[in-house]
């Protein structure tokens, strides 16, 4: 979009953003009861905005989707921790919150290399749209094959 620092900001404040009106939209909830299931759909649904952001909307378009995004995040983020903790034995609940941080943070330079590398080249359109094919894919398939969206 070539907006400079300034663009680069609001993109970079969308996400967060819309994490943070998630957050607190589910905290207004009193509970969820598939909590996995509905951690799934969220990842689909990400997925999917991933592969339409990579199709170079509008200007507009682009943050709106990067908001919806955030808002797909705060659902992973605030209920795949949940779940980690409600299966967690007392003893060993920072334990299980260390490994599942650890874990998600480790894969972000990872993610960085690959979509870096993707992005040079095929450019950031692609790599974007491919990454989102690539966690579609991952979560169908996990749905599919697997008893994972039927756990409460």
């Amino acid at each position: 979009y070539e907006g400079g620092a300034q663009a680069l900001a609001i993109v970079l404040m969308l996400f967060p953003l819309g994490t943070i009106i998630g957050s607190f939209s589910l905290r207004r909830r009193v509970s969820i009861r598939r909590k996995i299931r509905t951690t799934m759909i969220a990842l689909m649904i990400a997925s999917i905005l991933l592969g339409w952001i990579g199709l170079q909307w509008s200007w507009g378009w682009f943050l709106a989707l990067t908001l919806c995004w955030g808002l797909t995040g705060s659902v992973f983020i605030n209920l795949s921790r949940t779940v980690f903790q409600e299966k967690a034995t007392e003893a060993n609940l920072a334990r299980v919150l260390s490994l599942y941080q650890l874990g998600l943070i480790a894969g972000a330079p990872i993610g960085s290399l690959l979509s870096g590398l993707m992005s040079g080249a095929f450019g950031a359109d692609v790599a974007i749209s491919v990454a989102g094919g690539a966690m579609l894919t991952v979560v169908v398939l996990l749905w599919l094959f697997t008893d994972t969206a039927s756990i409460e």
